[in-house]
């Protein structure tokens, strides 16, 4: 699904010209803007359609997240950018993946991964920290929405907070530690320790 409408964005340049022009407006409406995430203080973590399957296939993405967390508390913006187009193309690959379970659990699936590539795509056309910042936020909500609905156990997922004055609940990301230093700040030297395990949350 996701390989399909960029096969239609290849072969129309005009196309991905206009998206880009869709993505720099809403980048910029972000960037002046106090932004408040949706769902990001509290995730509805069901077993209903868990598989081990379902876990291994997260396994790269998951991964590949934490590299594009390395390239932002790094402030390279270059290996930030390489990490997320990986990402963006593991993406699309299980997007495409017929799972052999029921429909809902797929639908699951492809919508989660889409929403991912969605963010995924709105961070490689951020340029401003600020733009880079909020697109590194709302890829890892999209995420975690992802391993929250299909139940995802092979490992404890650790999120963690901070204040920040572009997003009214501050800024998130998730990792596989209990601690660790703020890639969103880099004068920020503590560490820090994590708010919210993904495996016992659930909305009220």
């Amino acid at each position: 699904m996701i390989g399909l409408i960029m096969h239609k964005f290849d072969k129309n340049p005009g196309m991905i010209k206009y998206l880009s022009i869709i993505l720099s407006i809403g980048l910029m409406a972000c960037s002046s803007n106090t932004y408040k995430s949706t769902d990001s203080s509290s995730w509805n973590f069901s077993t209903t359609h868990h598989d081990a399957i379902l876990d291994r296939n997260c396994q790269p993405v998951i991964y590949q997240y934490q590299e594009i967390i390395k390239g932002l508390a790094n402030r390279d913006t270059v290996y930030l950018q390489g990490a997320s187009k990986q990402l963006l193309q593991i993406c699309d690959s299980l997007s495409s993946l017929k799972l052999g379970k029921d429909s809902v659990t797929q639908k699951i699936w492809r919508d989660g991964l889409t929403n991912i590539y969605a963010e995924l795509l709105g961070l490689t056309f951020a340029s401003d920290p600020k733009e880079i910042n909020i697109s590194v936020h709302m890829t890892g909500i999209q995420i975690l929405n992802l391993l929250a609905q299909i139940g995802y156990q092979s490992h404890t997922i650790y999120i963690f907070n901070v204040k920040d004055g572009a997003m009214e609940d501050g800024l998130g990301w998730f990792g596989l530690q209990k601690s660790t230093r703020d890639p969103f700040h880099s004068d920020n030297r503590k560490l820090i320790m994590a708010t919210q395990v993904l495996q016992e949350a659930h909305t009220q």
